[in-house]
């Protein structure tokens, strides 16, 4: 309602963000305006999805003439300046917004398009996209229900932030009076203040602290939400593991073998194959006794590396373990699922990678990964952890540890480092560790 009487007053209690130009409410405008900038974002948004998500998967799934006609004009698309078709739209369509938004889309499905082709192309050849054409299922559905699941990470990334910009975007439009000016969107509220930013300044701060909010909160949602597709797939995979895991060994070999409760670790029968059923590992069995190495030798690629994961319940996607056990100090951890797994990682057993960079952030220096170790495990002050963290460092055989202590990973050797990475393994003491290669 307006006010005459009380233009362009500050926040109060009667009006907790002010008052605009004609004295109303700026709280009820903001609240009013999510409506019509939030349906123009989703406007535009719908349109990239629509557009760049099934182009996308079929130039990436299909290939041959398919991605190139798809992939020629999505470049061509890219090199056009998206502001210049939308001023042309806005005028066409006398400032409609819905078309405005919608062209928008349109210009911004191609970058959709390619991450979308990439992802699917990579996808394409994997053993279940194969088993499912093998099984004679359909290409529409192997692209709807395998490649699309696959691909949502990058999809829900994409999306989040084109809803960000879509929103700048049609903020900005509002905000030069392109749009309809009756709508009273956070950008037109914008407009609006800038036309008396010399009397009041305060009138910019609601919609623009609005909108900076919206954009960020935007990506974020689209990390949290890639993130716990990721955590899903990972759950559905270990409990599939589970599920399938079942006695496969014979009474004669199982009473051949010794009592696993007799050994620190113990794997027995541990069979591992792909989802589609593939075998990698199959009936593979030893213990480790307190202070006993074990080496496990092969050619390279029989496996041994996916043992020692499947050992640690880290097998990766589209690997499970298929039977077996694996015991520690008597406990059947495939039994117990990825809740005995949890008890046991870090504190219990270890794992050391052939590729020692693996274990190291490069943005860390190795005093400052021995550090969190050691006070995850209870090291109190920061003298006590650093005089560790020489020790351990001194003993697996740095030469100058004061100055390694300081070192980014990018500083030292794939030797040095893997040796760094055995000593942030023995500042857990009293475990097992598992290493990729003999160090």
């Amino acid at each position: 309602m307006q006010d005459l009487t009380r233009v362009l007053q500050g926040p109060s209690a009667e009006h907790w963000l002010g008052t605009d130009t004609l004295g109303r409410d700026v709280l009820s405008r903001m609240l009013y305006g999510i409506s019509p900038t939030a349906s123009g974002a989703a406007q535009a948004l719908i349109v990239f999805l629509a557009l760049g998500i099934p182009l996308g998967v079929i130039a990436g799934y299909r290939g041959g003439l398919a991605d190139q006609v798809i992939s020629r004009v999505a470049d061509l698309a890219l090199s056009i300046p998206p502001i210049i078709i939308v001023l042309v739209v806005i005028v066409v369509s006398a400032g409609r917004p819905v078309a405005a938004m919608a062209s928008l889309g349109v210009l911004g499905a191609p970058g959709l398009i390619r991450v979308v082709r990439a992802a699917s192309a990579a996808v394409r050849d994997e053993l279940f996209v194969t088993a499912a054409k093998v099984s004679g299922v359909s290409q529409l559905r192997i692209m709807r229900t395998h490649v699309l699941r696959r691909i949502r990470g990058p999809v829900v990334v994409q999306a989040s932030l084109f809803g960000g910009v879509a929103l700048l975007f049609q903020a900005g439009l509002s905000f030069l009076g392109l749009l309809d000016p009756d709508r009273p969107t956070w950008g037109a509220i914008m407009g609006e203040a800038s036309t008396v930013i010399t009397q009041s300044q305060w009138l910019l701060i609601p919609p623009g602290v609005a909108i900076t909010l919206t954009v960020l909160a935007l990506g974020f949602l689209g990390d949290a939400v890639r993130d716990a597709s990721a955590d899903t797939d990972a759950v559905a995979t270990a409990k599939a593991s589970r599920e399938a895991a079942s006695p496969r060994t014979s009474t004669a070999t199982s009473a051949a073998l010794p009592d696993p409760s007799d050994y620190v670790l113990s794997v027995r029968e541990l069979h591992v194959h792909t989802t589609s059923g593939v075998p990698l590992i199959t009936d593979i069995s030893f213990d480790l006794a307190a202070g006993e190495t074990v080496g496990l030798v092969g050619e390279s690629g029989c496996g041994k590396s996916i043992t020692a994961l499947a050992v640690l319940g880290l097998t990766p996607g589209g690997i499970r373990i298929a039977g077996g056990g694996v015991y520690f100090d008597g406990t059947d951890l495939v039994a117990g699922g990825e809740a005995a797994y949890r008890r046991i990682r870090g504190s219990g057993l270890g794992y050391i990678s052939q590729d020692p960079m693996a274990a190291l952030d490069p943005v860390h220096t190795v005093g400052s990964h021995l550090n969190e170790v050691l006070k995850l495990r209870g090291v109190g002050s920061s003298a006590a952890r650093r005089e560790r963290a020489l020790e351990l460092l001194s003993q697996v055989h740095i030469a100058d540890p004061q100055r390694v202590l300081k070192s980014y990973p990018h500083q030292i050797s794939g030797g040095m480092a893997q040796r760094i990475s055995i000593a942030i393994a023995l500042a857990v003491p009293g475990h097992d560790i598992g290493s990729g290669e003999p160090g």
